[in-house]
């Protein structure tokens, strides 16, 4: 049963909304398939950045001057990614690069705004807990697990499945049973 919720918290972090690269596997995300994914990923982004380029162009610098340094808005100080000021595509498409290259995001604090999601470890009677958003259509889901500061305990100190909830924490990488598995620890968590 570990085995199969993290298998499930893992397999929703991997996978990648089927829209994006027709045909691809949820599960095999190695070799050329990930690169054939990675390059729809780079075209897709390519051409967004050059329509938005030639749509710039007609724009005063006053305009451009005058708006918020993010579109989404501004990053927390202290946090390396605060992926709460990014577009729900941007930040499922975040979560995905941070499970397919980990090594990049390592020691890196992040903050995430998501659903909360209880999984029970039921060999270590414990829970799993993790931060589950959605891509702007709401048709795919991913998330990371975090660790808390302290003893924390389910329920009276957590609000109840699927509420919204806002995590900070440390991204790691452990082993459990030969699996790699994604977390935040040290992780700060507050109901939105």
């Amino acid at each position: 049963m570990k085995t199969m919720v993290k298998t499930i918290i893992t397999a929703s972090a991997v996978g990648l909304c089927c829209t994006i690269a027709a045909g691809c596997s949820m599960f095999n995300t190695s070799g050329s398939r990930q690169e054939e994914t990675q390059n729809a990923v780079d075209q897709a982004l390519a051409s967004v950045s050059e329509s938005s380029s030639e749509n710039s162009t007609s724009e005063s610098t006053e305009e451009t001057q005058s708006r918020e340094p993010h579109l989404y808005g501004v990053p927390e100080e202290g946090i390396d990614l605060d992926l709460t000021v990014l577009s729900g595509t941007m930040v499922y498409s975040e979560v995905y690069n941070m499970v397919n290259d980990p090594d990049k995001y390592i020691g890196k604090s992040v903050k995430m705004q998501g659903a909360l999601a209880v999984y029970e470890d039921a060999y270590k009677g414990e829970n799993v807990y993790a931060c589950i958003v959605k891509d702007a259509a709401a048709c795919c889901a991913t998330g990371i697990e975090f660790i808390r500061e302290g003893n924390p305990v389910y329920p009276d100190d957590y609000p109840k499945k699927g509420k919204e909830i806002v995590v900070k924490g440390v991204f790691d990488v452990y082993e459990d049973g030969g699996n790699k598995y994604f977390t935040l620890r040290n992780a700060d968590m507050q109901v939105v």
